[in-house]
């Protein structure tokens, strides 16, 4: 597979994959990312997993069709489950929720504990998957954003460490991407402070006693979200 055969998203994850790692990607989908790494040299073993046969039946084509399947071996089954601890260092898990992301990492904690290198792309509740590593010996070790197809995608790469956020803001932005000053994190920032400008109109037209309570909690998140863009500016 060329480099123009593989999107902006893939190439952004297959960046962050160490070479000569063994790689599982979970949620492969069509294996058009084990494909890329090994193609390129990147990588020279990928197990390809995913949970629904009709994918993994496609990810078999492409396998075969690329002449790869001495390299890029697929398992059926859900998330880390399928490996076997120590069989891989490295674990790609994309485009599923964080909440679905962060159920995969608890359900193996053997797997988990043996790998060195986690590449997760969630799709939503990137505050409680980073509060989640955090809390069970992660560290955030760099993240990135992904501009494709008018889509944000949030890229947490995360390594054994001890590291300690509390702050619920620095948690939903992303704590890497505000060090760096990340050139799309404007576009993040306006769409957290859109979303909980909708939920401060919302709770503003409620007559329920508890909504006022929320709306001061509210207004001082976006606030703060404020003050964060600030400083990124």
């Amino acid at each position: 597979m060329s480099k123009q055969g593989i999107n902006k998203r893939l190439l952004t994850l297959a960046s962050f994959v160490e070479p000569g790692k063994v790689v599982a990607d979970i949620g492969t989908d069509h294996a058009y990312l084990p494909i890329y790494l090994v193609q390129s040299g990147k990588v020279s073993r990928v197990i390809a997993c995913d949970i629904n046969e009709k994918p993994l039946r496609v990810a078999e084509k492409n396998v075969i069709s690329s002449g790869l399947a001495s390299k890029i071996e697929l398992r059926l089954g859900n998330g880390l489950q399928v490996l076997r601890p120590g069989e891989v260092q490295l674990a790609v898990i994309a485009g599923m929720g964080g909440g679905t992301v962060r159920q995969i990492l608890e359900a193996s904690p053997k797997v988990l504990a043996s790998l060195e290198r986690l590449v997760l792309q969630p799709m939503g509740d990137e505050a409680d998957l980073r509060r989640w590593l955090l809390d069970n010996g992660w560290q955030l070790t760099d993240e990135t954003l992904v501009l494709e197809d008018e889509r944000l995608y949030t890229v947490i790469v995360s390594e054994k460490g001890n590291e300690r956020i509390y702050d619920p803001v620095i948690l939903e932005v992303g704590p890497r991407l505000i060090e760096k000053k990340h050139p799309l994190l404007p576009d993040l920032l306006n769409k957290l402070t859109g979303k909980y400008r909708q939920v401060l109109q919302g709770l503003s037209q409620s007559t329920k006693p508890e909504a006022r309570c929320k709306l001061e909690t509210v207004k001082e998140y976006l606030r703060r979200l404020e003050e964060v863009a600030e400083k990124c500016r």
